[in-house]
């Protein structure tokens, strides 16, 4: 797992307001990841995960909103660090169907996270994305 601790926010769009995202260290080359939100319906939403990089292994992705699991997100997702600096991460759906995938790159100063990915809706069009994620 990465070697630092931190909390950043993310504002992506009109449909979710910030959002707390935490990384924390551990044994192994991995992330933990865990967010509080609101979606747009206004539910607060929680997600937590522990992935492993470069070992094609699914882990689980553990979503909730209005405090009951949400099963308008994807089920697990596993991660490549490609350098320092950026990493593939792919997300699955129901039986392991590819839910989307999305490139995220570190500031080299650790400061902001950029995530750009592709996937699709509930009404199976193509959806595009960037958000930027400050540290605290």
């Amino acid at each position: 797992m990465e070697d630092e601790s931190c909390e950043i926010q993310v504002q992506s769009g009109a449909a979710s307001e910030e959002r707390d995202h935490s990384e924390d260290p551990g044994r192994r080359r991995g992330i933990r990841i865990i967010t509080d939100g609101v979606n747009a319906e206004g539910q607060a939403t929680h997600t937590d995960a522990i992935v492993m990089f470069d070992d094609g292994k699914m882990y689980p992705w553990e979503a909730t909103a209005g405090g009951k699991p949400d099963d308008s997100t994807f089920e697990s997702m596993s991660m490549n660090k490609i350098d320092a600096y950026n990493y593939d991460v792919s997300m699955f759906g129901v039986q392991h169907v590819l839910f989307g995938k999305t490139h995220w790159t570190i500031s080299q100063d650790g400061k902001t996270r950029t995530v750009t990915g592709t996937g699709e809706n509930a009404q199976g069009q193509t959806t595009n994305n960037v958000t930027i994620w400050d540290k605290q």
